[in-house]
């Protein structure tokens, strides 16, 4: 169940990457299933509750619902995009920073740093209606892109109603 609930997660972040919403809207879809899995699923919550506790039970099966939830959404709603809606729209660079990051690696079950660094480089994006989204660019890119240009994406409306960025 751990697998399958982090596997959802990477769908989930995966997903969000490529629809214009508010962190919240997931999350809020995700936060039902979970407690929707906390309830419904009873005897998988009573085998858990045996190994774990009751407390660690319910807290697996309210994360794993919330991943499940969030990932089922961001991914219907970015698979069944409807593709005659899609559009071109502009959005507007509001600022641009880059990241710092450490990578490292799993040796023999633990994660070990390496000391070295990596970045990555982000815009934030405010398209005309409003919406503001964090956009992650390769560096020629950000090197090329001003604060305050324009650029033009192509979007689609999503089957729940949320804009998808179509690449």
């Amino acid at each position: 169940m751990a697998v399958l609930g982090v596997g959802l997660a990477v769908v989930a972040f995966y997903y969000y990457a490529v629809t214009v919403v508010a962190w919240w809207v997931p999350f809020a879809a995700g936060a039902v299933a979970g407690l929707a899995a906390m309830f419904g699923l009873r005897g998988l919550r009573s085998v858990l509750a045996d190994v774990y506790g009751a407390v660690a039970a319910w807290l697996a099966l309210f994360v794993f619902g919330l991943c499940a939830g969030a990932a089922l959404l961001l991914w219907g709603n970015s698979a069944f995009a409807d593709p005659g809606s899609v559009h071109q729209e502009m959005a507007t660079v509001e600022s641009k920073h880059s990241e710092e990051h450490q990578s490292g690696r799993y040796v023999r079950g633990h994660y070990v740093r390496s000391g070295r660094k990596y970045h990555t480089y982000h815009l934030k994006l405010r398209f005309d209606d409003g919406s503001v989204k964090d956009v992650q660019v390769q560096l020629a890119e950000y090197n090329r892109i001003r604060t305050g240009s324009k650029r033009e994406y192509t979007l689609a409306k999503g089957a729940f109603g949320l804009p998808v960025i179509k690449r």
